[in-house]
């Protein structure tokens, strides 16, 4: 086995204040790679508890804009989070990351691990 350091490319995103809806979090061109793992952090602060979790989207694409995903994260910290989902889809060549909002405001990092 050999380590070849151009297989993961890193890149990251934050919001602040995300409301409910499904706002685009991060884009990428699919050309760059073949999956990828969104590593993230997230926080209710509308919900004066500052509920919170930590987890990674995992995702997988090819050339025919099919995607598909899966979401593993720790147990919610303060209070639930279950009103925040993540959904990948890949459209024109573009992975994109988007938010499932369906109450509270909350504020998002992720880094991104490319695969290519």
């Amino acid at each position: 086995m050999s380590l070849d350091q151009s297989i993961v490319r890193i890149n990251s995103f934050s919001s602040t204040g995300l409301a409910p809806g499904t706002p685009i979090v991060g884009t990428f061109s699919a050309s760059v790679g073949y999956g990828c793992y969104f590593d993230y952090y997230l926080v209710d602060v509308g919900s004066g508890a500052d509920a919170s979790r930590v987890g990674v989207v995992m995702a997988v694409w090819d050339s025919n804009n099919n995607c598909t995903s899966t979401d593993t994260s720790t147990p919610d910290l303060n209070g639930p989070t279950n009103d925040f989902l993540w959904r990948v889809i890949s459209n024109a060549g573009v992975i994109t990351l988007i938010a499932v909002i369906s109450g509270g405001s909350w504020n998002t990092k992720i880094s991104v691990r490319i695969i290519s």
